[in-house]
């Protein structure tokens, strides 16, 4: 079908609709998945993929079993499609190397991979949405839905996710309504003046509808609603590719008109839309509006739209803003929090609470002593307290008392059977007296009791480091980066357990997984010295000098007593001296090494790398100087000549 008299540039529609739009225009936007990408969510596509792939990675009963279920579903109407073209669907996308299949067979895969538990689907749908944040077009929009009296208020979604309704409260002064139900379509009246999230397809606090027959139509409630919307609403589509029959069926419907215009964008990088949605906005008398994707469309949006909500690139006022009022809410819950404590402990000082509370806020201050006495007046009071005994060996571990904390964790486990931060504490406990296999039994122990308990896999992953088994320890660094995908610390733990594997194999694979390791970490922790420190390492080993002394120079901007990166840094220079005959890099290196030795007097390497660099210098009264040094440092070096 030629498309050409239903195409709207970008531009026009921006000069057309955001700019001239009218005082009587009202928006809203109707949001598909592609919406949430660059909020960490994958589309529906490259779900169906990952899902296809577990299907087809089973064994052969497991897909003769999906086949032989996927034929009776077809039949009784529970399948849109059949099996046989879904795999070759997926055969040809494996292929052609995409990863990710066209999105009408969302609803079928869905229910072919969680058949046996359609719970579990939920649950993982639950997993990838965890921890999302709105994205940049999320506070575009949640400003535009909330400024000019809410005029333009109302969203309009087949997305299970809160990330508008984040943003509403995150980045505006209202709060929103969200039509999550049927049951709530009475709070859809488009005279209000709130914001409005209706998700056709409920959301995840309610039994989502996720399956082919779940939605094969609008649940009984919406399409009256829906029509009143588009009366007086003109409709913005966004990563929305109308995969499902419910809102799609709809929109086709004959009866639903779209009197104030219809505005389908796509992704232009993606190609043109499905024919279907040719056929539906050319019916209708819409446009077809080519953008780069949906934080940029809203972007521009901000910049064009009357209110200006965002204006010159470099310009951060309306994000100052929202620093300084979330600043200032911090603070006065601060506030009102520490009042409230002290109001508890006033009325009742000497109660187990009181003490236990105080003790607790101790402990937050760096008081230990404190707060070791009132965990003591605490357990005198309340012997039970399994909470009590557990926060008392944390301070106890503070204090590198580490048998008595592990008697505090003894203690709170006993009363705590199931206290598996009292196992993993404990697991610290004893890693911190070198008691590395206790430790791991105790992680063990955690886990089991807490399989979602991210510390523990990090911490195991230390214990096994410690023991040389690196292997082990980069499957729990994996586990706990899968738990809590911001954590620095597991991925710079991972690196360096990647940089023992390469150096104990010999193999530059496990250097590249160290440095991409490290890489995130400082990603994530920018100032993080040890993270550029370790980089720089094994840029070393790589045979990647120059890399390597971009980060020790890093590390030592952000640690200026940095003795090792110094040290390793001179490494670095004395071997590009060799390299390339050139005497400046073994100065370079003394540099380097001066450095060091100043900060760490009897760095034996730091001397004996030193007495090396003044030898290719033909200084050699110093070198011996250093070489001697280095004997008196540690005299089993003479035995080693």
């Amino acid at each position: 079908m030629a498309t050409g008299k239903i195409k709207l540039g970008l531009d026009q529609f921006i000069a057309d609709v955001i700019i001239n739009g009218g005082d009587s225009q009202r928006l809203c936007f109707v949001l598909g998945s592609g919406a949430s990408v660059t909020s960490g969510i994958p589309v529906g596509g490259r779900l169906e993929m990952d899902w296809m792939d577990y299907i087809m990675e089973q064994s052969d009963g497991y897909i003769a079993g999906v086949r032989k279920t996927a034929a009776s579903l077809y039949k009784n109407k529970d399948l849109d499609h059949r099996f046989s073209e879904i795999e070759r669907a997926w055969k040809e996308a494996k292929n052609a190397g995409r990863d990710t299949l066209p999105g009408k067979y969302y609803f079928d895969i869905f229910v072919l991979r969680f058949y046996s538990r359609e719970g579990s689907g939920i649950e993982e749908l639950q997993r990838l949405m965890r921890g999302c944040e709105p994205s940049v077009g999320y506070y575009v929009l949640s400003r535009l839905l909330a400024k000019d009296n809410c005029r333009n208020n109302l969203v309009i979604t087949t997305n299970f996710d809160s990330l508008m309704e984040k943003a509403i409260f995150a980045f505006t002064e209202q709060a929103p309504v969200a039509v999550s139900h049927e049951a709530l379509l009475e709070a859809m009246d488009w005279k209000v003046r709130y914001p409005i999230v209706a998700k056709v397809h409920r959301d995840l606090l309610f039994k989502p509808l996720n399956s082919t027959r779940e939605v094969s139509e609008l649940k009984e409630g919406w399409q009256e609603p829906l029509r009143r919307v588009l009366e007086n609403y003109t409709p913005i589509v966004i990563g929305y590719a109308g995969a499902d029959k419910s809102l799609m069926s709809f929109f086709e419907d004959n009866g639903t008109s779209f009197s104030n215009g219809l505005y389908w964008c796509y992704r232009e990088q993606s190609g043109e839309p499905e024919n279907r949605i040719k056929a539906l906005v050319k019916s209708k008398g819409g446009f077809l509006v080519p953008i780069e994707g949906f934080d940029e469309l809203m972007v521009r949006i901000g910049m064009h739209s009357k209110k200006k909500l965002i204006r010159d690139p470099d310009d951060d006022t309306l994000l100052n803003e929202l620093q300084e009022r979330y600043d200032e809410n911090i603070e006065k819950l601060k506030a009102a929090l520490k009042a409230t404590i002290k109001s508890i402990e006033a009325a009742d000082p000497t109660s187990p609470w009181g003490y236990f509370n105080r003790a607790y806020r101790y402990f937050e201050e760096g008081k230990l002593e404190e707060a070791i006495a009132d965990y003591d007046k605490a357990i005198e009071l309340k012997p039970d307290d399994a909470d009590a005994y557990n926060n008392r060996g944390n301070v106890h571990d503070e204090l590198g008392e580490y048998k008595k904390a592990i008697e505090d964790y003894d203690e709170a486990i006993k009363l705590k059977t199931d206290y598996a931060d009292a196992y993993n504490n404990r697991g610290v406990a004893h890693a911190d007296l070198g008691e590395y296999k206790k430790a791991i039994e105790d992680y063990d122990k955690a886990i089991e009791l807490k399989p979602d308990l991210a510390e523990a896999y990090n911490n195991r992953g230390v214990a096994h480091s410690k023991l040389y088994e690196y292997e082990k320890a980069v499957a729990d660094y994996g586990k706990a980066i899968e738990l809590e995908p911001d954590d620095a610390d597991a991925y710079y733990n991972r690196g360096i357990a990647h940089g023992k594997l390469g150096d104990a194999h010999a193999d530059l694979d496990e250097n590249k997984k160290a440095i991409a390791d490290f890489s995130k970490a400082i990603d994530l922790k920018p100032d993080d010295a040890d993270a550029y420190y370790n980089r720089g390492v094994a840029h070393g080993e790589l045979g990647e000098p120059d890399k390597a002394i971009a980060d020790f120079s890093k590390a030592i901007e952000l640690k200026h007593d940095y003795a090792a990166a110094y040290n390793n840094r001179g490494n670095v220079h004395y071997k590009l001296g060799d390299a390339h005959a050139d005497l400046d890099e073994y100065k370079k290196a003394i540099a380097d090494y001066d450095k060091a030795i100043k900060l760490k007097p009897d760095y034996v390497i730091a001397y004996i790398g030193r007495a090396l660099a003044h030898i290719k210098l033909g200084k050699a009264d110093k070198a011996s100087a250093d070489y001697n040094k280095a004997i008196e440092l540690d005299p089993t070096l003479k035995s080693d000549e």
